[in-house]
């Protein structure tokens, strides 16, 4: 059997649709100084570390100067984003999906999207009201 976990569907942000040439114009992507992922990168760190407070002022500045992904890793993941959506209608292996009911990374509409694709004959979906992305 097959156990997706906060599967992706698509990529979360439209710019990361650009990766494929981005990458090798930028090869870094500094999250926290872009406004508009700020909320996005703050619910990673409290889903991971709940006993964080994001809000902490020194904290903010700090991953803001050590957070950054190769924008060659991102195109690797849309990659797999794609891959994963031509494979869905063909997976026929038993599988569940589980999804936490509080991860901004994968709305639960996505894992929704993947389950109704799946032509499995046993294919369960848990959600975890309280998770977050990373269930593990």
């Amino acid at each position: 059997g097959v156990i997706l976990v906060a599967p992706p569907y698509e990529v979360p942000d439209w710019r990361l649709k650009l990766t494929p040439v981005l990458r090798y114009a930028m090869p870094w992507l500094e999250p926290l100084k872009r406004s508009s992922l700020r909320k996005i990168a703050h619910e990673r760190v409290k889903d991971m570390y709940p006993e964080v407070n994001v809000e902490d002022p020194a904290l903010q500045k700090w991953l803001m100067e050590i957070t950054r992904m190769p924008t060659s890793a991102l195109d690797e993941m849309r990659k797999v984003f794609q891959l994963g959506r031509a494979q869905w209608p063909n997976l026929k292996t038993p599988t569940l999906i589980v999804q936490g009911g509080q991860d901004i990374a994968t709305p639960m509409a996505n894992s929704q999207m993947i389950y109704d694709q799946l032509p499995a004959a046993q294919k369960e979906f848990m959600l975890l009201p309280e998770g977050g992305h990373h269930l593990l």
